[in-house]
């Protein structure tokens, strides 16, 4: 018999009744591109007849909220195992997939609202839990946790961390534990009942390669929360949200990803040593108390420290000693004792060096607009992921980033490699990388001063808060207290204010998070040209390279000249024996038969429109090249820029290697 549970909340929480409009609103925020479930029917299909069945749904989800009941239909899950990586035939690299009926996620989803409000109105979940919550992001946690490593180095100290793995956490919580700890988050008997009913005769089939694994006896499944559910990683976070309750160290924890830190003095370390042992102790007899069980051999031990080099002893779990590292990968992060982000650059770097060869390799197949779907899509939102911490890093590892961004510039734009970087990234409307990470911290900020961030967000940067003496025409909304140190200043948390405070007073004051983008962004503010990629199924390959080589100014001899080709002797004009400039081949050369081509290419261009050729004589001549290269989107249409960039590129496709 288990001891009734200390009570978290004075609030009793029942689950109340839903409604067609409510059903609806859900139905509508379905992701169309999820596979269906044992009951065939997928979430399009729930999309296209919404208006209908929500009434239906709506009498059906609340009768069953009257009889505390969840269909045993509904309990039914296809498990398919994904493969990671190395041995395939060791079971231990797969990754189960857990397919659900999707009516069963629709009434979870009325559950889980319920009761995350109640829970989040009561304060119930541990303020430094991340995971599975609204409004809530790895990189939040993350910035949390390095902003209190560079606290503790400006105060001379050491960090000690212990990451800690959790086996098979979501597999092995044990249901009539996980319903005793439930008592005590003030819900009441009916919703208490529903969800040991939710909880009880579940049962799986296993799908490989379209064959199916006969189903499970009744029973057979006595622990875990469902995989794939809504309700699932909710009352995994209840089960373990007690786990910091006795701790002395600081606790962040993401889901099932718990680390402890705790600050050490390096002259007098030996109280906080043993502080994080007994903490480790405390959490090794919880896991035995609640069925939960962290390998030592998986957990990680690291010390943050600015000197370089520690010799702390060792920490132990269950009599086991956690091994010592210097990084660390945590949240998709790399984190490493120094704290210079540099090994999680390098790291990046090589993976996305990696993802560019196929793209390689198919450039010489696909037309530009392809080639950028693919690099933008799949390849560039891994450089943004934690960039406002890792902009930290040492410009000379952030430098090769932007090296393996122009390369990917060069492999859609066909441009060669020494063409000018910012004139390549420009022919494609791309921005350096740079420029872009102090766009998403000046977002970032935005959300921590406007829209109401996790706490332990917020309060990272409440300790900076200026309140100036007097009027000033631009206030300055943090303020640094000195001296503080080099590292320090470099970190993470101090850069993202710096980036707010420079950022202008009518800037920061704008009403909403759309203005603010909009204002902020290098996109939207910057110059933009009619691009190859923009100019789809008109150019063929060759075309589009030919009018971006050209664009930056590495196509013709005088051009490849100039950067020291070998094949080129000479950078004139093999008939005029003049420098064969753009000019002089777009517009001067008096070779016949070119002069003849020259001569087609501004009678197409009068066909188009003969205002074209009027405004192109009016031009100087370095400004009737840019016009030829780029058209004029103030004096002329979208639709006549591309024909005349069309003509332009096809004609020095043509004719570039006879000037």
């Amino acid at each position: 018999m288990l001891s009734p549970l200390p009570q978290r909340s004075n609030t009793i929480i029942n689950i109340r009744p839903t409604n067609a409009t409510e059903l609806l609103k859900i139905i509508n925020e379905l992701k169309l591109d999820k596979s269906c479930g044992p009951d065939g029917i997928n979430n399009k299909m729930l999309h296209m007849i919404g208006p209908s069945i929500a009434p239906i749904l709506a009498t059906l989800f609340n009768n069953l909220l009257s009889k505390n009941a969840f269909p045993d239909l509904w309990k039914i899950s296809i498990i398919s195992p994904i493969f990671k990586k190395d041995d395939r035939k060791d079971p231990n690299n797969y990754r189960p997939i857990s397919l659900l009926t999707t009516l069963s996620k629709l009434y979870e989803k009325i559950i889980f609202k319920s009761i995350l409000s109640h829970l989040l109105e009561q304060n119930l979940i541990y303020k430094y839990q991340s995971g599975f919550l609204p409004g809530h992001s790895t990189v939040d946690q993350l910035l949390s946790i390095t902003s209190y490593i560079s606290n503790n180095f400006n105060k001379n100290k050491d960090v000690r961390a212990i990451f800690l793995d959790i086996t098979a956490a979501f597999d092995t919580v044990p249901h009539q534990l996980l319903l005793h700890k439930l008592t005590s988050y003030g819900l009441d008997l009916d919703t208490l009942r529903l969800l040991e009913n939710y909880l009880k005769n579940r049962k799986i089939k296993i799908k490989i390669n379209g064959t199916f694994s006969n189903q499970s006896e009744d029973n057979y499944i006595n622990s875990g929360v469902p995989q794939g559910s809504i309700l699932g990683p909710l009352l995994f976070l209840l089960y373990i949200n007690d786990l910091p309750d006795t701790l002395c160290c600081k606790t962040f924890i993401y889901a099932d990803d718990t680390s402890i830190y705790i600050p050490i003095d390096p002259l007098h370390p030996n109280e906080s040593l043993n502080t994080l042992q007994n903490d480790l102790n405390k959490i090794n007899d919880w896991s035995q108390l609640w069925g939960m069980f962290f390998k030592p051999s998986k957990s990680i031990d690291i010390t943050f420290t600015k000197s370089g080099t520690t010799n702390y002893p060792n920490m132990y779990l269950n009599n086991n000693i956690i091994p010592q590292k210097t990084s660390h990968k945590h949240l998709g992060f790399i984190l490493d004792s120094n704290l210079n982000f540099n090994t999680h650059v390098q790291n990046l770097a090589d993976k996305i060096q990696k993802m560019l060869n196929p793209l390689q390799a198919l450039s010489k197949l696909l037309q530009s607009h392809h080639l950028e779907t693919i690099y933008l899509s799949f390849i560039k939102p891994h450089f943004e992921y934690g960039d406002i911490i890792y902009n930290s890093a040492h410009k000379t590892h952030l430098d090769n980033l932007e090296r393996i961004h122009y390369h990917a510039a060069l492999i859609v734009s066909g441009c060669i490699r020494g063409s000018n970087t910012m004139k390549v990234l420009s022919s494609l409307n791309w921005h350096t990388l740079k420029s872009r990470r102090n766009e998403r911290l000046k977002i970032y900020m935005y959300k921590v001063c406007y829209m109401n961030p996790p706490v332990y967000v917020s309060s990272i940067f409440d300790l900076y808060k200026n309140v100036p003496a007097r009027l000033v025409r631009n206030p300055r909304p943090f303020k640094i207290p000195l001296p503080i140190s080099a590292k320090f200043k470099s970190s993470p948390t101090i850069q993202l204010i710096d980036t707010w405070n420079n950022t202008p007073l009518a800037t920061r004051n704008l009403p909403n998070i759309s203005q603010f983008k909009r204002k902020t962004s290098f996109r939207i503010n910057s110059h933009k040209i009619i691009s190859s990629t923009q100019i789809k199924n008109f150019l063929n390959r060759t075309e589009e390279i030919s009018l971006n080589r050209l664009r930056v100014d590495l196509l013709l001899n005088s051009q490849l000249f100039n950067h020291n080709f070998r094949d080129v002797a000479s950078p004139n004009c093999t008939y005029c024996n003049c420098i064969n400039n753009t000019k002089h081949f777009l517009l001067r050369c008096q070779r016949p038969s070119h002069l003849v081509k020259i001569n087609s290419l501004l009678s197409d261009l009068s066909n188009i429109d003969t205002k074209i050729i009027e405004h192109l004589n009016s031009l100087t001549l370095d400004n009737k090249t840019k016009f030829l290269l780029f058209g004029n989107q103030i004096l002329f249409s979208i639709d006549f820029n591309i024909q005349i960039i069309i003509l332009v590129a096809k004609f020095t496709n043509e004719n570039h290697d006879t000037c």
